[in-house]
């Protein structure tokens, strides 16, 4: 065994055992401070930072000129952010060891530290290098210290990192930190971050700025596959991370991948964290949001809550939902730093979403879309002619894009439109005149892009130089600009509503009232909501029609009609999810059904028809239908109020009619046939003057006779709704056709039918060719002669040219 190995061993054994005697002999050996300070330095290697400082006094208690021991004690006091002391020990190290490069290392780590040191600290970095050519750490240090420079040198030395050690394990990543920020080359930092991966897969910040880059780029699924293995990691920083991933899943519209990411965040918070998410008070009133604290079944109702917003009702996902978790978690992340759960524009944030603009005091940002001109320049007729002097206090303050506009200015302008506030107020002629200057002003400056001083900066006196921020949002109200600031004696950025200085006139008050955010959001919607997807809709018709369905149930059919030309073809194929939700007097969903459908489309294809069904207990409802494209994402929302009839046994019933483009008599099965008759609907319910309307019926309860026979009549009156000529032939029907009576006004038609079941279906086809473009009511009647009963339903339909089909 080695010396050096010896006295490692008794020192571990020391070390381990408490027995500081043993230590102590070996002092008198200088060869102990090697020893020492090998085990020291892997004690901070190991983040053991206390136990290395003893290891290392020791060693220099053996030898207290050893320069590497003190090099060793200078990064332990670097650690511990004792940069005088750690200076002193990397000046020792040069002292007892010239041109050592870990002295040189170490001092330029210490000046790195001080403000305004940095060109030295480069000096020392640059001396190790001399030194010791092949000195990384040096060369990596070079580079940061540019970096913190802002001086593209850092760009330069970086590379030079990577020419040392192509296994960096944080160069490449520098380097796409200067190519995306400093150059704007967007592709070659994705080039470095996925080098700075390939070496080291595990760099979370390489992983995050890809992510977002890719995004950016409208990568998604690169950017989906680099920020869930992010997600995957452990960190302090998993909200950040889940909300980036969260906006990449919502910009491919995939939600249920959204939902479920957001679900699985939730379920790993403690219940103070994941109380904002669950929280539904700032779209309730206070009365329910009491009554839902004491409610036992919370979450049933919170289910409910969502379930009415839900604008996709036939899908899994509830895009509403997911909505109101990205904002909260947006709103944590941004505004939730210094109070719990977050500041006044959280709140905002949360009921509103994204603002269309943004400016703050720290970051002024001009207007630069027309809707967002339109508020400013609406908010500027609105304050009249104290806009003047806003416009005065922002020329004299146009170079100050960072600092808070006003201040001084704002109570020089307080007491300037104090002064003139009597004069200006009782001549409506002038104050007419200046408030036409203003405008004729604005709309100069919008027209070479802006509104000129206004831009950038509130519509809203603020009081005194506290940080303040506005948003603006054209799809609230009007049109709303809502103004926060600092507030008083709270942390550094905590805001809160603007409000109007306490000094101010009740004059003056009376003039910028209406613009006070607070007064805007208490006359505000609860919430804003616009779907994503209602950007481009899916155009298809659908209606109802209702029969008797399985026991006491009602049976809803619901018709589509999809045209072929306006969807989305892959391989001759249509793919659409299709369904409906029926919703009760209290808004909760009841009964729900949704399926896929996949239509062959051709050139030839006109109108594809469909049909969906559920029972349902009858009721009074409200009827959601809905169909989603799925390769373009498409979807369309129709909804009605819908009364579903009893059917029961017992009394004459009359379903609803089917207005049909077909019907004919089968044997077979398939999607449109019901009692051997293969009914295609007709969702559009328009007919061209050269296509025939069908109409399919049921009639239920027909009295029978003694031997069963039934005996009934059913008639028909058809009508135009706006008085046009008409003319009707019937060319199939079920039945003895009694006649037909016409007049201006109607035309009559009458059957006698007889039978021996108690439940029949009934048809209709009629050519009216010689009738005139325009809305029809059908009347259908049902008439049992045994004991007299009557039923009656219509519906309606349109007749048009060909050429309006087309």
């Amino acid at each position: 065994m080695s010396k050096i190995g010896w006295h490692i061993g008794r020192i571990a054994l020391a070390l381990n055992f408490g027995i500081f005697w043993t230590v102590a002999s070996v002092m008198a050996d200088p060869s102990a401070a090697d020893s020492l300070y090998l085990l020291g330095n892997q004690a901070l290697k190991a983040g053991e930072i206390d136990r290395a400082k003893i290891l290392f006094e020791q060693s220099l208690q053996a030898n207290k000129k050893h320069a590497p021991t003190h090099c060793g004690l200078g990064h332990v006091y670097l650690t511990q952010d004792q940069i005088g002391k750690a200076r002193k020990a990397f000046r020792n190290a040069e002292k007892y060891q010239r041109k050592m490069p870990e002295a040189y290392f170490g001092m330029g780590l210490v000046y790195a530290r001080e403000k305004g040191q940095w060109v030295r600290a480069i000096d020392y970095f640059c001396r190790a290098l001399a030194e010791k050519p092949d000195y990384v750490e040096a060369q990596y240090h070079i580079g940061l210290t540019h970096l913190n420079l802002m001086n593209r040198d850092a760009i330069r030395a970086f590379e030079q990192v990577v020419e040392m050690d192509p296994d960096h394990p944080d160069a490449y990543y520098r380097l796409g930190f200067m190519y995306e920020y400093d150059l704007l080359k967007k592709e070659g930092a994705i080039e470095y971050y996925e080098k700075q991966l390939a070496v080291n897969p595990a760099h979370k910040d390489a992983m995050w700025r890809l992510g977002q880059l890719y995004r950016t780029l409208s990568r998604t699924d690169q950017a989906a596959r680099t920020l869930s293995r992010l997600m995957q990691t452990q960190g302090t920083n998993q909200r950040q991370y889940m909300l980036e991933l969260a906006e990449v899943y919502l910009a491919r519209k995939n939600y249920e991948k959204a939902e479920t990411l957001f679900e699985t965040y939730l379920a790993g918070l403690s219940t103070r964290e994941r109380m904002p998410y669950e929280d539904i008070s700032l779209f309730v009133s206070e009365r329910e949001t009491e009554a839902l604290k004491q409610a036992k079944d919370r979450q049933v109702l919170l289910q409910q809550f969502w379930k009415r917003r839900d604008p996709t009702p036939i899908t899994d996902v509830n895009e509403r939902r997911v909505e109101h978790f990205r904002r909260v978690a947006y709103a944590r992340e941004h505004f939730g730093s210094a109070v719990f759960p977050w500041d006044r524009r959280g709140e905002i944030y949360v009921r509103y979403g994204t603002p269309s603009h943004k400016s703050a005091s720290g970051d002024r940002l001009r207007e630069s879309h027309p809707e967002d001109w339109a508020v400013k320049q609406r908010l500027l007729d609105r304050v009249d002619w104290a806009a003047e002097i806003l416009l005065s206090d922002y020329a004299a303050d146009s170079d100050s894009a960072n600092v808070t506009h006003r201040g001084t200015g704002a109570e020089r302008a307080q007491r300037q439109l104090e002064r003139q506030f009597q004069r200006l107020y009782n001549r409506s002629s002038e104050r007419n005149q200046k408030s036409e200057q203003i405008r004729k002003r604005a709309e100069s400056a919008m027209a070479v892009g802006g509104l000129g001083a206004f831009l950038g900066r509130p519509i809203f006196p603020i009081q005194d130089r506290r940080a303040w921020e506005y948003w603006i949002y054209p799809g609230l109200g009007e049109g709303v600009e809502i103004v926060f600031r600092q507030m008083p004696g709270a942390p550094d950025g905590v805001f809160d509503y603007a409000v109007l200085p306490a000094e101010m006139a009740t004059k003056m008050r009376h003039l910028w009232g209406p613009l006070i955010p607070e007064q805007i959001i208490s006359q505000a919607p609860r919430e804003i909501y616009v779907p994503a997807f209602l950007a481009e809709p899916l155009y298809y018709a659908a209606y109802p029609a209702t029969f008797r369905g399985l026991g006491d149930s009602t049976r809803v059919e619901i018709y589509y009609g999809f045209p072929a030309s306006a969807l989305t073809r892959e391989e001759g194929d249509v793919r659409i999810n299709r369904g409906a939700v029926l919703y009760n007097a209290k808004g909760d969903p009841v009964f729900k059904v949704a399926n896929r459908a996949v239509f062959r489309v051709d050139g030839k294809t006109g109108i594809i028809p469909d049909v969906i069904a559920l029972d349902v207990k009858p009721g009074s409802y409200y009827l959601a239908v809905q169909a989603i494209e799925e390769r373009s994402g498409r979807t369309q929302v129709y909804g009605m109020p819908l009364r579903v009839p009893s059917y029961r046994h017992g009394k004459l019933r009359l379903s609803d009619i089917e207005m049909a483009a077909s019907i004919e008599q089968t044997t077979g099965k398939g999607h449109f046939v019901k009692q051997n008759l293969e009914v295609i609907p007709l969702a559009t319910r328009h007919y061209t003057q050269r296509h025939l309307v069908y109409l399919y019926y049921e009639i239920y309860g027909l009295s029978q006779d003694a031997f069963g026979q039934t005996d009934y009549q059913i008639s028909y009156r058809l009508k135009p709704r706006s008085g046009q000529s008409f003319g009707a032939k019937v060319l199939s029907g079920l039945g003895k056709l009694v006649g037909i009576d016409q007049n201006e006004e109607q035309i009559a038609i009458s059957y006698d039918q007889t039978g021996d079941a108690d439940n029949v279906v009934n048809y209709l086809a009629l050519d009216l060719s010689g009738s005139e473009p325009g809305e029809y009511v059908i009347e259908v009647a049902a008439m049992d002669r045994r004991d007299g009963q009557k039923v009656t339903k219509a519906a309606t339909f349109k007749l048009e040219t060909p050429d309006e089909i087309e």
